[in-house]
């Protein structure tokens, strides 16, 4: 029996931008999207068999702890449990299926769940995405990248960007994906540095609650009469992916500018530089998601009021993440605001991974 043992890193949007809806309904993005360290743990063994898929999970104490605050927090455990639900379970027999190992491997899943659910930071594609690696991996490469996000967006909008294990850039639904070359991702590592403070509420936002809002505000005439180019082609997305190297670039070397040590990357995000980064940020499911969950505004001026500079919508919510200059400032956020915010409550201290091993 081959087995392994790996982490799915949640992720976080710097950026998530709605360039267009068709009409069936379906929503066109470009989104720019960064690992997370924080990650579940999933073990992976196959064997023989003739296409069973099993799923143990177990949450760690403070997710245990978050969820017994959610409403209908009994169904969504028993989700966790399913593998015909959960998507790593769904992620596992697609793999079987499409590569023909249904009629002789058996796929046995022990997911260990630190990432909070319904939360905007991918946990469930995450997940899928780290046992479609990991199966193709232990069952001799059989398949390419390409052929992987092909499985990949039929699960989730997210997986195909989240197999590359690395900052990446997506747009369509979320099937296309765009990467960076090594020393463009070199732009964009002083990314680590910068602390992150997750903040979600004891619920959850469904997507289609968070898009439909927007469709309310926005309608599809602001859509309708725009050309391919601007309803999110590719020519458009590698645009706006240019745009964003262009400004990492112009971090990088200002920021090289203030380290004392040459090659090093522990660098100093002054005002005027973290100020550059916050213009990067935008997320235009803010208004929408605010507009329908006044708690979001009260865990935005929490953070605000204990030392954040600047504060994000991750994905369509509920969290909301808040940037700091360091770590260390980071992790003293997340102790103030266990003292202040509501029972329930998740908070996480975090960083960025621009390039997973």
């Amino acid at each position: 029996m081959n087995s392994s043992t790996s982490l799915a890193h949640g992720k976080l949007n710097l950026t998530l931008r709605i360039v267009g809806r068709l009409e069936n309904g379906f929503h066109l993005l470009q989104t720019l999207l960064c690992p997370l360290e924080l990650a579940d743990e999933i073990e992976l063994s196959v064997g023989a068999g003739s296409g069973e898929v099993e799923l143990d999970c177990e949450l760690t104490a403070d997710l245990r702890h978050h969820m017994s605050h959610l409403v209908r927090s009994d169904e969504q455990l028993s989700v966790l449990s399913n593998p015909q639900e959960n998507l790593v379970g769904k992620a596992a027999a697609l793999f079987l299926k499409r590569t023909s190992f249904g009629s002789s491997k058996r796929v046995q899943i022990r997911l260990r769940k630190r990432l909070p659910l319904a939360a905007g930071l991918g946990g469930g594609s995450a997940d899928a995405a780290c046992v479609l690696v990991e199966l193709n991996r232990l069952t001799g490469n059989t398949l390419s990248l390409s052929e992987l996000r092909d499985l990949g967006a039929q699960i989730g909008s997210d997986v195909p960007a989240l197999l590359a294990r690395e900052l990446a850039f997506s747009f369509g639904r979320g099937e296309h994906v765009l990467q960076f070359t090594k020393d463009e991702l070199e732009a964009f590592r002083p990314l680590e540095e910068l602390g992150v403070v997750l903040v979600k509420p004891p619920f959850g936002i469904p997507a289609r609650v968070a898009y439909e809002r927007f469709d309310e505000r926005t309608p599809f005439s602001a859509f309708s009469d725009w050309s391919d180019y601007q309803r999110g082609s590719p020519n458009a997305a590698g645009e706006e992916r240019e745009r964003l190297i262009g400004l990492a670039q112009a971090w990088f070397k200002r920021l090289k500018k203030h380290d004392t040590t040459s090659g090093a990357y522990r660098l100093q995000w002054d005002e005027d530089i973290f100020y550059s980064f916050t213009q990067l940020l935008c997320n235009d499911l803010t208004a929408p998601v605010f507009s329908l969950y006044p708690a979001m505004g009260v865990i935005q001026r929490a953070l605000f009021d204990h030392g954040v500079r600047s504060t994000l919508l991750v994905g369509s919510g509920s969290t909301v993440a808040g940037f700091t200059p360091s770590h260390d400032i980071a992790t003293s956020v997340t102790e103030q605001l266990r003292n202040v915010l509501g029972p329930g409550t998740f908070l996480r201290s975090t960083r960025f991974v621009v390039s997973l091993p």
